[in-house]
């Protein structure tokens, strides 16, 4: 069976369609935040979740994690009681 011109490009027209849908779909993790570039420039901030992104246009830049930081991790006495 020999596929025709029309329909090759229809099969790939779907693949190339698939790949963009699935690039646009960002999912973030509990705990972290993305920034978005638009065209180099920072956008908006994406919260934990899924999240749609334009692609070729935006892309997910650094993430943040915004869980619980030592403030000094060189300090042995932190987090110690006077009693």
């Amino acid at each position: 069976m020999i596929l025709e011109i029309s329909d090759l490009a229809i099969l790939i027209l779907g693949f190339v369609l698939i790949i963009i849908i699935f690039s646009m779909i960002k999912i973030v993790p509990q705990g972290f935040n993305y920034t978005v570039e638009r065209l180099g420039r920072f956008d908006r901030a994406l919260s934990p979740g899924l999240n749609i992104i334009w692609p070729f246009i935006e892309r997910k830049d650094e993430h943040d994690g915004t869980g619980a930081r030592c403030a000094d991790p060189g300090n042995p006495h932190q987090g110690q009681r006077n009693l």
